[in-house]
């Protein structure tokens, strides 16, 4: 995991496994020949490999899921769903076809800006019952936001900033050096702690595979918090 290779490498095995079990389904239904070109372009929409994200035919699921067992890879039958209407994708829930993807609150609400990490979570809550037509609730969480969030543009979604999505365009408040559009608005900086581990450590860790030092990286890596900062930023 970490390697750049790894998701297309394993949507590749994937995607062959389903083939191999697409083609022991349709040779137990009378067919004379092994899957041709043909046969897979005519198997396009109805399988899909996204990473470990399989959609395959319904009559195909238990010579695919026989497939990856016999290759010693073991389905998660927990989260895997063929019968009755409901179906689960990529984080996405349906139903009969409909999206029926919940909106979730994950974390209390704050009470001041301190909280950062509950600040981003109502943001991304107000953004999401806002994609969702949740119009009275994405009010209702409007005007909480702005009671920690002094400036709460409208950013697109793509934006770093905090800032609410919306039908309408950004509005621009200022000029960055580069003279691109930007807004204030409040962004969260990762606070990275500092490693303990000396230099020469490190190089030689990468350099002398029996080299082991216990503190090597012990406090680098992820952020182990965030802070709000404001700023201007680009909307886009």
């Amino acid at each position: 995991m970490g390697s750049a290779l790894c998701f297309p490498m394993e949507a590749v095995c994937f995607l062959t496994a389903v083939f191999v079990g697409v083609e022991q389904y349709l040779l137990s239904q009378g067919s004379k020949s092994l899957l041709t070109r043909q046969d897979i372009a005519a198997l396009k929409g109805s399988v899909r490999v996204y990473g470990d994200d399989i959609i395959v035919p319904v009559d195909c699921v238990s010579y695919v899921t026989e497939t990856f067992a016999r290759l010693g890879w073991k389905v998660n039958t927990n989260k895997s769903f063929w019968t009755g209407s409901f179906r689960e994708s990529c984080g996405g829930d349906y139903y009969g076809g409909e999206w029926v993807t919940p909106v979730r609150v994950r974390r209390l609400f704050p009470v001041s800006r301190r909280s950062a990490e509950e600040v981003a979570s109502l943001v991304s809550l107000r953004n999401q019952l806002y994609g969702a037509g949740f119009w009275r609730s994405t009010r209702y969480v409007d005007r909480l936001v702005e009671g920690v969030l002094p400036h709460f543009p409208i950013v697109e979604p793509t934006s770093p900033l905090l800032g609410r999505h919306s039908v309408f365009p950004y509005r621009q408040t200022g000029v960055g050096k580069y003279q691109d559009p930007v807004v204030r608005g409040f962004w969260l900086k990762p606070r990275i702690p500092s490693s303990v581990c000396s230099g020469e450590g490190a190089l030689l860790k990468c350099l002398i595979g029996a080299y082991y030092d216990p503190k090597h990286l012990e406090r680098s890596g992820r952020p182990s918090t965030v802070d709000i900062k404001l700023r201007w930023m680009p909307p886009y």
